[in-house]
């Protein structure tokens, strides 16, 4: 049997359920310079809800989910043995630290068991020259890469690394303000790639004795082609991309719509792209203000689905008001049409969003000040907003192009 690269990838959802989406173009450059890629997503359940190349397998770890699995994990934290050891729960800064220690211990030693298992039953067909260890996010996930790379390192090559994004980067987006077993990751393993330079100087300062292992790799999005002017409608046409939770803070676009709408000004319309828990919120202030015919909730959409948007309609404006980021891929995606961009100023932002492709926003904005903004937009010339369609472009193209970051990557 010949000797194969394979790539062991960790996830939370993909390619099930509905989550990391972004992952949908990526995979396909790791089938194409791995023979075998084997996925396992801890939290996935049920069928794929995506495809996968050929050599591409998927397992569903289906790790236990709800109110439950805080009391089966931080039991199993407390009592159970396994590869995580005892004593690394005592370098827990405090009592919250500790808590949230006990329950990525048994998680932690509960997934090792079930992937190790399945990993050796999916391997027994193959024979590796190397492994890739590669987990998506830099939590418990690539704590699981590490324990689990160190049963392959007798038997072949093997290399661990791990991206970072956003909350599972920046320690103070965690309600208990710490991240369990840092340390011990980064003892072991091999690369850490953030998504964004603000987060890998997060990284470098917080742990300098790895300023070694710590290397930013931006993400990117594939090219599905750029916005035609046949396809603009009369008016002016926003669109935003994201779940509506409050760390997204749709609402304030409803809010500054309604005080435009107050200015006399009724043709600015927005497609809003996703659903969640903020919802209701959004959808009485629409109702409040009389904005049913300038606002489309599209409710969630799959990938594919909302790059179809995208080509199909004309968006003058991207908006997005969010609280933390890490180095948004939904920028990249509507940059890649053409399409300015208006966003917070916060985690990674501003290394995609400035005044050539768009505008940053103070991350403590209101709903008046992003009125104000999208008015100034809205009151452009033509050849204004074709400059900053152009830059938008540009930008992708020169620094978030998925053929691009992850050939080199």
């Amino acid at each position: 049997m010949e000797k194969e690269k394979i790539c062991i990838l960790i996830t939370m959802e993909y390619p099930f359920l509905k989550g990391e989406t972004f992952l949908e173009s990526e995979v396909v450059y790791l089938a194409n310079n791995f023979d075998y890629v084997l996925v396992f997503a801890l939290n996935g359940f049920g069928s794929q809800t995506r495809g996968v190349p050929k050599n591409v397998e998927c397992i569903a770890v289906k790790n236990t989910k709800g109110l439950l699995r805080y009391v089966k994990y931080a039991f199993n934290g407390i009592i159970g043995s396994g590869i995580v050891q005892r004593r690394e729960l005592f370098k827990s800064p405090n009592i919250l630290g500790f808590l949230s220690s006990l329950y990525a211990r048994g998680r932690v030693n509960a997934s090792y068991k079930k992937i190790l298992a399945l990993l050796n039953d999916s391997l027994s067909s193959h024979n590796p020259k190397s492994i890739l260890f590669y987990s998506y996010w830099f939590m418990d996930q690539a704590l699981l890469a590490v324990l689990i790379s160190d049963q392959f390192k007798n038997a072949c090559d093997t290399k661990v690394i791990s991206r970072a994004h956003g909350y599972d980067l920046y320690e103070y987006r965690n309600k208990t303000n710490y991240i369990p077993f840092r340390n011990l990751v980064f003892k072991k393993i091999d690369m850490v790639y953030p998504c964004s330079k603000d987060g890998a100087s997060y990284l470098k300062a917080k742990y300098p004795q790895y300023t070694n292992k710590i290397e930013v790799a931006y993400l990117g999005s594939a090219d599905n082609g750029i916005q035609k002017l046949s396809n603009k409608i009369k008016g002016f046409h926003i669109v935003s991309c994201s779940s509506l939770i409050p760390l997204k803070r749709n609402y304030l676009i409803a809010e500054a719509l309604a005080i435009l709408k107050e200015k006399g000004i009724h043709d600015i319309h927005w497609t809003c792209i996703g659903s969640g828990p903020e919802e209701s919120r959004i959808i009485k202030i629409i109702n409040n203000n009389d904005l049913k015919q300038q606002v489309l909730l599209t409710g969630n959409l799959t990938n594919s689905q909302v790059m179809s948007n995208y080509r199909e309609n004309y968006y003058d404006l991207f908006v997005n008001v969010s609280t933390a980021e890490g180095l948004p891929v939904s920028i990249m995606e509507a940059q890649s049409f053409g399409i300015p961009s208006i966003a917070t100023n916060v985690g990674g932002t501003k290394e995609i969003v400035s005044e050539k492709t768009g505008k940053l926003l103070p991350s403590n904005l209101d709903s008046a000040l992003l009125a104000d903004t999208i008015l100034e937009f809205y009151n452009m010339t033509i050849e204004q907003k074709t400059v900053l369609r152009d830059a938008a472009r540009n930008n992708w193209e020169k620094k978030f192009n998925s053929e691009r970051n992850y050939s080199k990557w």
